[in-house]
């Protein structure tokens, strides 16, 4: 096995095993869920759990919202921002 096929297996590898992060954590939101609803029904309370699992996909960024972001932080550390034209 040479390295580029064994970067494929563990690429795999890696892939399957957050796959099955995934699955937990959407299985472990769920039980949670019930928990808290049986919590409401004993309780009365418990309004604060969250709508979504933690390791829900997040909105993709577009290459603006990144610009944008990496000029924020470009500013917070004291950096410059110059304006590239493609006229040159």
């Amino acid at each position: 096995m040479d390295v580029k096929q064994f970067k494929k297996h563990l690429e795999a590898h890696y892939k399957r095993e957050m796959d099955s992060i995934r699955i937990a954590d959407r299985l472990n939101h769920t039980l949670g869920y019930y928990i808290r609803a049986a919590c409401c029904e004993a309780f009365g309370g418990g309004k604060c759990y969250p709508k979504k699992p933690l390791l829900a996909e997040k909105e993709k960024q577009t290459s603006d919202d990144m610009s944008r972001i990496g000029m924020m932080y470009t500013i917070a550390l004291g950096g410059e921002i110059r304006n590239v034209s493609s006229d040159d």
